[in-house]
């Protein structure tokens, strides 16, 4: 009975991540391409100027920028790189995406899911033995 469970859960969980990793290609698909200047300037107004306002903007070019927004002008913005402090300035037209610099979305829901996977699993076996 056990094993049967331990099928059921997993088969169900392996889908609903599979479901989750699918839907969340899509938006990054649909999102990636079809920016805007004026979404991208939107986006990186949202996130604020200073050190807590971390980016990780792909530009056209498929070039990926790293640091914290440290302006916002009409047409661009500047990122600085805390290591080196260096400064690069991006016109919004030019950006692909922008990320914060945690984890997405979707991988913070298909963690979710593998722990709740995993104590499903943990309590199916510690469950008295019905024999």
């Amino acid at each position: 009975m056990k094993l049967v469970a331990l099928v059921l859960v997993l088969a169900v969980t392996s889908n609903s991540m599979a479901l989750v990793a699918r839907q969340a290609a899509d938006v990054i698909n649909q999102t990636a391409g079809s920016n805007s200047a004026a979404q991208v300037k939107a986006e990186v107004q949202k996130r604020g100027i200073g050190k807590q306002a971390r980016v990780r903007v792909t530009l056209r070019n498929q070039i990926e920028v790293k640091g914290y927004v440290s302006q916002i002008d009409d047409a661009s913005f500047q990122i600085t790189t805390p290591k080196t402090q260096g400064v690069t300035t991006v016109a919004y037209a030019d950006v692909k995406r922008v990320r914060g610099s945690g984890l997405s979305k979707a991988a913070s829901i298909a963690i979710g899911i593998g722990v709740i996977a995993g104590v499903l699993i943990l309590i199916a076996f510690l469950l008295p033995k019905g024999d």
